[in-house]
């Protein structure tokens, strides 16, 4: 078997949520990515590294899948 490579960001055909943290200044700007993708974005406090601690990343973790 060879190496699988990224699949095209076009050939993605499920929801997508794309959470960040508000002062995340590695990732950069993510609406371009959300919109490319029909993303659902969520900004919630923090940065690259603390925003996956913030309750408000769990409630839109729970949010997203109970609509699916």
């Amino acid at each position: 078997p060879g190496a699988v490579g990224p699949a095209p960001v076009d050939a993605i055909d499920v929801p997508v949520l794309l959470v960040v943290g508000d002062a995340d200044e590695n990732a950069g700007d993510p609406a371009p990515l959300a919109e490319r993708l029909g993303a659902q974005l969520v900004r919630v406090p923090g940065d690259h590294f603390t925003a996956n601690s913030r309750p408000e990343l769990h409630r839109a973790l729970v949010d997203f899948l109970g609509a699916q």
